[in-house]
């Protein structure tokens, strides 16, 4: 059957279950080795064929897992990283975070100095490796999460990147309150209170203990509160938030931060919400 063929027919389904097409072509994609979307308009016209676990694994999408934890596979800052059950899958808006991090890192610091690298609430190591492989500088980076489960899939691809990241199970406060001389800490905190303002798909999938805490901005207010234990003179802290946070966290900076050597600045993401928070020295 031509793969235009097989498209079309599974469409349908994938419409009729309100399943976005887009998983339909990374599937495809994904069956037929293609190296990138654009080789799944050139193939159009070629015929393909699906075996028996393809077809079981466009079932598992049709009923509503994900495709990145069916295929085990998803791009991020042009990584393919392994992904299952026992993490939350890699966002773009995450992307335009990190790409963030890593322009305020190289304006802040010099070639030649050392960097102290933390990322807090790892999960598939996407974010940590990434600096890992992009920055260069001298550097030595620790990845924190209190799942061993979600660190046994960053080791995974710890593995496969050869990266130099050091994998430590811990409360993220914890390890703060015990480390010190950071000079950049990179946090996606769980930051989601209410159950409702999440998709069916990833209330049902993905990790509850990664996205909800009550309340939301828990874990943002104890680590800058907390940011003289941890950190060097020197610093960025950038933070992943909610789109309906900035208010009150920028009211809580307000009264913590010394603005005579330090500051912080809001950024939006490309669909114009709040989801940047970045806090450096002056």
């Amino acid at each position: 059957m031509k793969l235009s063929e097989i498209y079309k027919k599974y469409l349908i389904k994938f419409k009729e279950n309100n399943i976005e097409e887009i998983s339909l072509r990374i599937l495809l994609c994904y069956f037929f080795n293609f190296k990138d979307m654009s080789e799944f308009y050139i193939e159009q016209d070629k015929n393909f064929n699906l075996t028996n676990e393809n077809l079981s694994s466009i079932n598992r999408v049709l009923n509503g897992e994900p495709v990145y934890y069916v295929i085990n596979e998803c791009d991020f800052y042009n990584f393919k990283f392994y992904v299952d059950k026992r993490v939350l899958i890699p966002r773009i808006e995450s992307e335009f975070v990190l790409k963030k991090c890593i322009d305020k890192i190289t304006d802040k610091f010099k070639s030649n100095e050392k960097l102290k690298i933390c990322d807090l609430g790892t999960g598939s190591g996407c974010i940590a490796i990434v600096l890992d492989k992009l920055l260069n500088y001298k550097k030595e980076i620790f990845v924190v999460d209190n799942s061993k489960k979600a660190l046994e899939v960053c080791k995974i691809n710890k593995n496969k990147f050869n990266s130099n990241i050091n994998l430590v199970k811990s409360d993220m406060i914890k390890f703060l309150n015990n480390n010190s001389n950071f000079n950049v800490v990179y946090a996606n905190p769980p930051y989601i209170s209410k159950k409702y303002e999440v998709d069916k798909s990833v209330l049902n999938y993905e990790p509850k203990n990664a996205l909800f805490i009550s309340p939301s901005y828990y874990y943002y207010e104890k680590i800058i509160e907390n940011r003289t234990l941890f950190l060097n003179k020197k610093y960025i802290m950038v933070f992943e938030i909610g789109y309906d946070q900035k208010n009150i966290l920028e009211g809580f900076l307000k009264n913590v931060l010394d603005f005579k050597k330090e500051k912080y600045e809001f950024y939006k993401d490309l669909d114009n919400h709040d989801r940047i928070l970045v806090v450096e020295s002056l």
